[in-house]
């Protein structure tokens, strides 16, 4: 590799270092109660709000699952969850995913769903078609395959994709899974494990 090729491979590094650092802690309006109440789980009437932006086919946000679900168990009576779609370009499956996360949505199984996605991530998607996997999925979850099907071509729910991804870029956000608490932004696994309950403490006694 020439060493013109490794400076630019270094600076990119660095730059995305660098941008996620600038993210920690950054204030930013979410709109969370835009969502609908199928992706929402928690206290309803909660101080805090932690709103997550993700993508099905992103590792590191299925990594982030239990750090997120330590946290609504730590504050059962003060945090509510709120899910963004966040597709991103480079992973070819995120959209349909998030299509198929939908549909079990709109039959009331969303955060079983979304938690299958991401447990079973590594079967559908390196496949070359995953649609016969996020119906056998949404079998499993007793939900009517056939409904399923139909919702997940729906018009109306690549329109709430599309809105979900605009509204994403809209305020910015640098990576998947990024987090606000509140309107206070945290970017990936370690921010959120190292100061998400220091944050949700912070905004509990404002």
């Amino acid at each position: 590799m020439s060493q013109s090729k490794k400076r630019w491979i270094v600076g990119l590094g660095i730059v995305g270092v660098a941008v996620v650092s600038v993210a920690l802690g950054r204030r930013t309006p979410t709109f969370s109660g835009d969502a609908p109440a199928y992706r929402q789980t928690g206290a309803p009437r909660a101080r805090v709000v932690i709103s997550e932006y993700s993508d099905f086919q992103c590792p590191k946000c299925g990594a982030v699952v239990p750090i997120v679900k330590g946290l609504l168990s730590a504050y059962p009576k003060d945090v509510r969850l709120v899910f963004h779609h966040a597709p991103l370009k480079q992973h070819k499956w995120a959209i349909p995913a998030a299509h198929a996360a939908e549909s079990a949505g709109l039959q009331g199984k969303f955060w079983e769903y979304a938690e299958t996605l991401f447990s079973k991530q590594t079967e559908w998607s390196p496949s070359t078609d995953p649609k016969p996997f996020f119906i056998s999925y949404a079998k499993d979850l007793g939900l009517n395959a056939d409904q399923f099907t139909t919702d997940m071509d729906s018009v109306f729910i690549a329109e709430t994709i599309r809105k979900e991804k605009a509204h994403a870029d809209a305020i910015e956000v640098p990576a998947t899974p990024t987090f606000f608490i509140n309107d206070r932004m945290l970017v990936g696994d370690t921010q959120l494990s190292g100061n998400g309950a220091r944050y949700i403490e912070q905004e509990l006694v404002r």
